[in-house]
């Protein structure tokens, strides 16, 4: 009996303090340490749970709260300030930056490069400037033969219409009464051989000697009357219409000769351009054999930079918006920065059949010397402003952002969270639109209350941006 109470007293310490039930323990305060623990640690996890619960119970209740505070506020849209002026594009299309005067000079006479006055690449040359001269030895003296020529066939013309001089015309009396005399003389030795040949006094020899003699006399008289005559009348109309034409075409040659010998000198052109060109390429070097009448030769080109232009082509499908005068904007591929103010020129009046297009001509109203022959560029084509008193330089606004039942004008600005309001200076009006002069800067957002009365200061929930109002605008250009 002792023996089996050993035992169980050796297995009870065996099997240690947990081997009584937990809730006879509880009951005696004989708690295991290893319990104790476990029993805490579900303890903190019940308390964490119902902490959690809390909060998730806490947040919903906020944000019903919120959404039902936020429900109540006024919802505006809004319009962000850009601070440039709006624009409507009507069409966007590429193209190429050219100058409006682009000249290239050739030669009208062959020959070899004597002179280069021409400056490099880039520079500057004035208008009407010496640029080239021709070795012009042949033809200078081409043009004074000409001259002499000329010189000659007028002399010829004015002796044909002044006349036979009062010398000529006494020369020519005393020559006919010289005639005359000699005709009498014949006439006498003639009759004198007759009389002796009927008598047997003179040969047959003697008598036909005396013949020719006096025949001769009267033919130098015939000869001497004719020239008198002509001294009298002076020369035919003929021969004048022969000289005058033999003097035009003397003047013929010698203008020829003059026009190659003036064109041995090659100067810029001055007629229809401004005061200066820009060397755009140089060709020729002194010593150069150059041809005038075979091949084309280009010695040089020059260009006016100062006015400047954009080349666009136009579909047929939109000549409807194309206005000459229209207001456009030019921005070069070069410089994405920059926008050039432009209007349309004019148009060639005629369609390219292959691509259905209308070159058409833009004038670029602020050229720089950044602006370069043959750049790509963006062109943009603008509504017009319909006022004529808007500036086109300034932003605009919605004109129902302005706050009926004021004295000056003003709108809403949202600061963030209320409405704020605020004067401003306006321009003109252009259609649904106000120019705004002063008063906002850019990235305000500028409230669109509608029929919704607000007060400065009140809360306000935000509908969504206006992103243009119908209008197309570059904010970034």
């Amino acid at each position: 009996m002792l023996h089996n109470q050993e035992h169980a007293g050796d297995s009870a310490e065996r099997s240690g303090p947990t081997s009584e039930p937990i809730s006879t323990r509880l009951r005696n305060f004989q708690v295991a340490e290893s319990e104790r623990r476990g029993g805490g640690g579900r303890t903190r996890r019940r308390r964490w749970l119902w902490l959690a619960i809390l909060a998730v119970l806490a947040v919903g209740g906020w944000a019903v709260q919120s959404r039902l505070a936020s429900s109540s506020l006024p919802e505006v849209e809004t319009y962000t300030f850009t601070g440039k002026a709006t624009r409507e594009v009507l069409l966007d299309l590429s193209g190429f930056v050219v100058p409006r005067t682009k000249v290239v000079i050739s030669p009208l006479v062959g020959g070899i490069i004597a002179q280069v006055h021409l400056p490099s690449e880039g520079q500057q040359v004035k208008a009407g400037a010496l640029l080239f001269e021709v070795e012009d030895t042949r033809y200078r003296s081409d043009y004074v033969q000409a001259e002499a020529g000329l010189a000659a066939a007028k002399a010829k013309l004015l002796e044909l219409e002044n006349g036979s001089l009062e010398e000529e015309k006494n020369q020519a009396i005393a020559s006919l009464e010289q005639a005359r005399a000699e005709v009498g003389v014949a006439a006498a030795e003639l009759k004198r051989v007759r009389e002796l040949y009927s008598r047997g006094a003179s040969t047959a020899t003697e008598l036909d000697k005396s013949l020719l003699l006096h025949v001769e006399a009267r033919m130098r008289l015939k000869l001497q009357q004719a020239k008198y005559d002509l001294s009298r009348k002076g020369p035919r109309e003929e021969r004048i219409t022969a000289a005058r034409a033999e003097v035009q075409q003397a003047q013929a040659s010698r203008d020829r000769a003059k026009f190659f010998y003036d064109h041995t000198k090659i100067y810029a052109p001055t007629e229809g351009t401004g005061t200066s060109f820009t060397v755009l390429e140089r060709k020729v070097a002194r010593g150069e054999s150059i041809q005038a009448d075979l091949t084309y030769t280009a010695l040089c080109t020059l260009a006016d930079l100062t006015q400047m232009e954009a080349e666009i082509d136009v579909q047929e499908r939109d000549l409807g918006v194309l206005k000459i005068g229209s207001p456009c904007e030019i921005i070069p591929d070069a410089y994405p920065d920059r926008v050039y103010r432009g209007h349309v020129n004019r148009k060639q009046p005629i369609v390219n059949r292959q691509r259905g297009a209308v070159h058409v001509k833009i004038t670029i109203d602020n050229p720089d010397e950044d602006l370069l022959p043959d750049m790509n560029a963006r062109v943009l084509l603008l509504k017009d402003t319909p006022s004529a008193s808007a500036d086109k330089e300034l932003p605009e606004v919605p004109r129902r952002a302005l706050v009926p039942g004021v004295d000056a004008p003003t709108v809403f600005v949202f600061d963030g969270q209320a409405a704020r309001l605020r004067r401003i200076e306006l321009g003109a009006t252009v259609g649904d639109r106000v120019q705004v002069r002063q008063g906002l800067l850019p990235g305000d957002k500028i409230l669109l209350p509608g029929d919704q009365p607000l007060l400065d200061g009140q809360p306000v929930r935000i509908r969504g941006e206006n992103k243009g109002d119908h209008l197309e605008r570059r904010d970034a250009l």
